[in-house]
């Protein structure tokens, strides 16, 4: 997904589905026959691959970049300062992060 290239995903795995689902990045399959319709699908149809690649590289960046990293990182870190020294309320960029998850999950 990273490298804008559409992805074909092992649709066994909870996490990878998931992942391919949400960015919109690739498809992802269960049987090699189902491989085989989605390698031709891809093949036969250049713009859907390339959206969906594009797609694939836009969702890395948004969450996998080290920016995106940095922030959940200092999110978590400042949320974990302000609940031991007695704040129970979340930071702002924490709650906004959360928010921004629960309604891609929505």
């Amino acid at each position: 997904m990273g490298r804008g290239r559409p992805v074909l995903a092992n649709g066994a795995c909870q996490v990878l589905r998931e992942q391919v689902l949400r960015s919109n990045g690739g498809l992802f399959y269960t049987s090699y026959a189902e491989f085989a319709a989605c390698l031709d699908l891809l093949c036969a149809q250049p713009q859907l691959a390339q959206q969906m690649g594009q797609q694939g590289r836009q969702f890395v960046e948004r969450y996998y970049s080290w920016a995106a990293v940095e922030r959940r990182l200092e999110a978590a870190l400042t949320a974990a300062y302000e609940i031991v020294h007695g704040a129970c309320v979340p930071s702002r960029a924490l709650q906004e992060e959360q928010a921004e998850h629960d309604a891609e999950v929505a």
